[in-house]
């Protein structure tokens, strides 16, 4: 009798219906993993095919070290998002709820920074960015 084989968080079994293997073979995801509240089952073939499928999936899901991952643009630079804020802040002057000065004051701050980073991309500013700013 065929046992299951475990991949990372993954199973690889046999199908048994009444009993008896078919032949054929699945992977089991926990629902751990599927990020929804039910497992996952999907069928294939033969086991080689679960098998790679289960590494594969397994290779997905295994946490990356940072700074090997290549880097992702948010689309967004650092310019454009310190203009969103300062319209919501504006917002919140007319509601009352921030004093005119203070927003002054925000704004001052910000210049330098809005001069250095304002062309860089949100997800690019790292540490190094930031110490070679200051």
């Amino acid at each position: 009798m065929t046992t299951s084989r475990k991949i990372g968080p993954i199973r690889v079994r046999p199908e048994i219906r009444g009993g008896r293997e078919t032949g054929k073979f699945y992977i089991d995801i926990p629902r751990s993993v599927t990020g929804s509240r039910k497992r996952i089952r999907k069928f294939f073939d033969n086991v080689n095919q679960a098998k790679s499928a289960a590494k594969m999936l397994a290779d997905e899901l295994r946490p990356k070290p940072p700074g090997l991952s290549p880097l992702q643009r948010s689309g967004v630079t650092f310019g454009e998002a310190v203009k969103g804020w300062r319209e919501d802040e504006q917002r919140r002057v007319a509601t009352r709820k921030k004093r005119t000065i203070s927003l002054e004051t925000d704004n001052y701050r910000l210049k330098a920074a809005i001069d250095y980073l304002g062309r860089f991309d949100l997800a690019a500013i790292d540490e190094r960015t930031l110490i070679d700013f200051q």
